[in-house]
């Protein structure tokens, strides 16, 4: 009986002391992927408060199972946070349309914040350059 404890105990520690950082995986147990798409494309990621310098499509693999927060933000658009909760061994999406603010649908040009000399406006136009042409009315 004293062999059998020895032999576990020592079995134990070999085994604690091989695995530095990650528990180990058992065989045939894998780790899930994350495929993320967004309307529009191009929203950067979030993955529990760290930044992953990457902007969608994206497919995030090898993630143990858990629970997720997923923060999203896109110029223009409200910013959305989602949480997820992953088994082991799957490959799930994640599908998400980005809400636009409002706030960026008009942009408002008057004598305060532009160089027009009045705000009596006739017509916009934008040309292919995405330059700005403003006609005005002069008395």
């Amino acid at each position: 009986m004293q062999k059998i404890r020895f032999f576990l105990t020592i079995s134990t520690i070999f085994l604690l002391l091989s695995c530095k950082d990650e528990p180990p995986i058992l065989p045939g147990l894998t780790k899930s992927k994350l495929v993320f798409i967004t309307d529009p494309d191009s929203t950067s990621i979030k993955l529990n408060n760290r930044n992953l310098n990457e902007v969608t499509p994206l497919t995030i693999e090898d993630l143990d199972p858990g629970f997720f927060k997923i923060d999203l933000s896109r110029f223009a658009y409200y910013d959305s946070s989602i949480f997820y909760i992953i088994n082991r061994n799957v490959t799930d999406t994640i599908i998400i349309e980005m809400r636009e603010d409002p706030l960026y649908w008009w942009k408002i040009y008057n004598t305060s914040n532009s160089q027009i000399p009045t705000n009596q406006i006739g017509k916009i136009k934008v040309d292919e350059q995405n330059n700005k042409w403003i006609a005005i009315w002069v008395n």
